[in-house]
């Protein structure tokens, strides 16, 4: 009969292990930080930050954040919402946001960049950085400072092309508010094969501003026929709700809606395409390809 070997015994360590992810998980709040690894004081950070979100009330969610940047001043997500939450101008807001994106540069290095170019958001490290960088590129925006928006979007979409977080639909609406028409191009070319109704709007706008009316009637009725619910939006037939929808399907009102969300504001600044749309709205002319002249 072979000889019994001893139950392996589990080691302290392992013990010790489980017992504060346990811990972690069901009071991440009674975990400390001190003496910890910085590994573990990121993810006693990270738990914070989550139990934050889910916290009713703001004076402890307030003071989860606080911790999550206490024990790890790279915790992005939590150094947003403190920033949010202190309020004040919105000078103020840009400048702590752009802090907080040099944070997450300067804590992912430059050899990180680099080599992971292109990849970004498919690594779970690179959200929080890609997140901050979203905030400030909308208050940017939201200051009126467009040119400084529009590099932010683009150097997102370098990092992440895949684009998990839509920016693509925001820069092409200001490339267009900006009158930047190569720049809308390049992103036709490189996303205009979706069919949403944001890009095929934009291609009305984006023909027009070309000076090729031909091309702009012949966008028109495409676009018409994938979602017409944009147009009276567009041209103040229709006005946008107070509450956005949550979900949309392709051709669809909440589509609509969503679509002048992101290139309504170029429409705007290009008031005679407008007009041109309201008489093309009138008209009721079917437009066949071929006929007319291009005035580009």
């Amino acid at each position: 009969m072979p000889p019994r070997h001893p139950r392996a015994r589990r080691s302290t360590q392992d013990t010790e292990r489980e017992a504060f992810l346990d811990a972690l998980e069901f009071a991440p709040d009674s975990v400390s930080g001190a003496g910890r690894s910085r590994q573990e004081r990121r993810m006693i950070a990270d738990r914070l930050f989550g139990a934050s979100c889910d916290c009713p009330d703001p004076m402890i969610a307030m003071a989860y954040a606080l911790r999550a940047v206490r024990l790890d001043p790279a915790c992005l997500d939590a150094r947003v919402l403190l920033a949010i939450a202190a309020g004040g101008p919105a000078s103020e807001f840009i400048e702590e946001l752009e802090k907080i994106v040099a944070v997450g540069e300067a804590d992912l290095g430059p050899d990180f960049f680099k080599q992971n170019r292109g990849q970004f958001w498919g690594l779970m490290e690179t959200r929080p950085y890609m997140r901050a960088r979203h905030h400030l590129a909308l208050e940017l925006y939201n200051a009126g400072r467009i040119a400084e928006a529009i590099h932010h979007f683009e150097e997102m979409l370098q990092l992440n092309p895949g684009d998990n977080q839509g920016l693509r639909y925001s820069l092409l609406g200001h490339y267009l508010e900006a009158g930047d028409l190569d720049g809308a191009r390049r992103l036709l070319k490189t996303y205009g094969d979706e069919p949403f109704a944001m890009f095929l709007w934009a291609r009305v706008l984006e023909r027009y501003l070309s000076d090729d009316l031909i091309g702009a009637v012949e966008a028109l009725q495409e676009a018409r026929r994938q979602n017409p619910h944009v147009e009276p939006f567009l041209i103040g037939k229709a006005k946008l709700p107070k509450t956005r929808p949550d979900y949309y399907g392709i051709g669809d009102i909440a589509e609509a809606i969503t679509c002048v969300d992101a290139i309504g504001p170029a429409w705007k600044k290009h008031r005679e395409a407008i007009q041109w749309l309201k008489k093309e709205h009138g008209s009721g002319y079917i437009f066949k390809k071929g006929e007319g002249k291009s005035i580009h």
